[in-house]
């Protein structure tokens, strides 16, 4: 980590644990959301419509790792919202990957629609808030 990170994380860490303020309680606003995230294409395995898993494939990652032998939350996204959970977090935020609701211009995959929709669902059933990212670094 770079010098000016550091400074700059150990300033709001001290503001943060400052005993002179005028508050009662240290703590945080209702409201406030602790949670937990992930990127689609990184997690998810499988992601082959998009322009990351082109890169992948072009023999540049040294060991020859690619999303295909990810983590598979595709299909076991329900154990890590139940970690989250037990961290106590109340917001997971997650992204769509567009290669697979739309795998191909203008046609859209209704099953992998319905697929993040319970994801979504799942999150809510465990107290976290989803937080959606449209957009994640893939095309």
């Amino acid at each position: 980590m770079k010098l000016p990170a550091v400074v700059l994380l150990s300033s709001l860490f001290l503001v943060a644990c400052d005993n002179n303020s005028d508050h009662d309680e240290p703590g945080f606003p209702d409201g406030f959301l602790f949670g937990t995230a992930t990127a689609a294409h990184q997690v998810e395995s499988n992601n082959t419509n998009n322009d990351w898993y082109a890169w992948e494939t072009l023999g540049r990652i040294r060991d020859g790792h690619s999303n295909l032998n990810g983590p598979d939350y595709w299909n076991n996204y329900s154990n890590d919202f139940d970690f989250a959970q037990l961290l106590g977090t109340n917001a997971y935020r997650f992204s769509l990957e567009w290669s697979k609701i739309e795998p191909v211009k203008d046609q859209y995959d209704r099953a992998a629609i319905d697929h993040y929709h319970l994801m979504i669902d799942d999150m809510r059933a465990k107290g976290m808030q989803p937080v959606v990212t449209l957009q994640h670094f893939t095309l």
